[in-house]
Formats: structure tokens, C-alpha cells, sequence
């Protein structure tokens, strides 16, 4: 994923939302399964675990997410920060 905006513009009470859809094909639609959220005060260079959350997603985040399973279930991910001199 690269963001076209960069992380100096974003808020930081801003997060970034991963979807991951399946298909139903007896409704014959893509349906939303669960997310994952990485929040501006995560953010890092290096590897990174997200849990995953059951749906629907809290955009707002005015409540607390509910995670999938009761096991540990996460996202792992390689995060790159790329800096811009200019």
C-alpha cells in the first residue's frame, strides 16, 4: 500500500483501516469479513502485529472493537517509512 498522502498531514487521532473481504456465492456479493486498524502512534519502520477485529468496522472508534476469536489472531506486516526531503 502507499498513501498518497503523507504522514505529517495526517491528525494524530487518525488510523488507518485494512478490510478484508470474502465472497458469498450464494448472495453473490463481496462481503466484509473482518479489519484491522494501525494507528498514527503505531506507525514505525520495521515489523509490525495487527490484531483483527470482527465486523462491522468502527470508523469513528467511539467504542471499543471486538477481536475475531478468543485465540491470539493477528496482521503482521513489514512496514516501510519512506522519507521526503524537499
Amino acid at each position: 500500500m502507499h498513501p498518497q498522502t503523507t504522514l505529517n498531514k495526517l491528525g494524530s487521532k487518525c488510523a488507518i483501516f485494512f478490510e478484508f473481504r470474502h465472497y458469498k456465492p450464494d448472495k453473490k456479493k463481496r462481503s466484509i469479513k473482518s479489519y484491522c486498524m494501525l494507528e498514527m502512534d503505531e506507525i514505525r519502520s520495521g515489523p509490525i502485529q495487527l490484531e483483527i477485529y470482527k465486523k462491522p468496522a468502527n470508523y469513528k472508534r467511539n467504542r471499543d472493537p471486538s477481536l475475531l476469536s478468543v485465540k491470539p489472531f493477528y496482521l503482521h506486516l513489514d512496514l516501510r517509512i519512506d522519507t521526503v526531503e524537499g
